[in-house]
């Protein structure tokens, strides 16, 4: 199995699908997809029913990403807990009288 970080890049103006971005950072469909709607990850170009990204905004979010990640997965992870606790008090708020 080709290690992650040395496999090497497309041209810049390729067009890359969802699959090769999960296998590339190692994250999942999931996680991308909630990191999109919090403006953190790059959107995708919709052709048709198809989403690609565009390789060289993928890998500028990736070095990025990489070069700072501690603070990001921190920022990612209080978005998170954010998100949990509406949910939380939404559903509590259904039981007030």
């Amino acid at each position: 199995m080709q290690n992650t970080y040395t496999r090497e890049r497309p041209p810049m103006d390729s067009l890359l699908t969802m699959d090769f971005i999960v296998s590339d950072c190692g994250y999942s469909r999931c996680w991308i997809y909630v990191q999109i709607k919090n403006g953190v990850f790059p959107p995708p170009k919709k052709m048709g029913n198809s989403s690609r990204w565009l390789a060289a905004d993928y890998y500028r979010w990736r070095d990025e990403f990489m070069k700072d990640s501690e603070k990001k997965f921190e920022i990612s992870r209080n978005i998170r807990r954010k998100n949990i606790m509406k949910r939380f008090e939404r559903e509590q708020s259904q039981y007030d009288l």
